[in-house]
């Protein structure tokens, strides 16, 4: 999950964009708390294929297809955090599966 967040991260910071690259850094700290509570216990994916495919538009300087790949990617996102089961309520219990791991 802390790779998925830097990449977004480092993505923000690229646009040149200072507003942007705080928003993005304040956003992905807010989501990963929410989905560490909320989310699919398998998040942590978070669509490598979608970044492969914006990078790669991006490379080309294709903005139509960045555009509709960054589109489905937080359509995506919104899917994949969406849970069906109770929440767990004990944040340490949440946090913990992230305890010891590097990625």
């Amino acid at each position: 999950m802390r790779l998925v967040g830097e990449f977004h991260t480092l993505l923000a910071e690229q646009a040149g964009s200072p507003l942007l690259a705080d928003f993005v850094n304040a956003t992905v700290a807010r989501t990963s708390l929410i989905l560490a509570r909320y989310g699919r216990p398998h998040l942590a994916e978070c669509g490598i294929d979608e970044h492969v495919q914006l990078i790669e538009a991006l490379k080309e300087q294709d903005r139509t297809r960045a555009m509709e790949i960054m589109d489905r990617h937080l359509h995506a996102f919104e899917d994949r955090a969406y849970a069906e089961e109770a929440p767990q309520t004990d944040i340490s219990a949440i946090l913990s599966r992230y305890v010891g791991t590097k990625d």
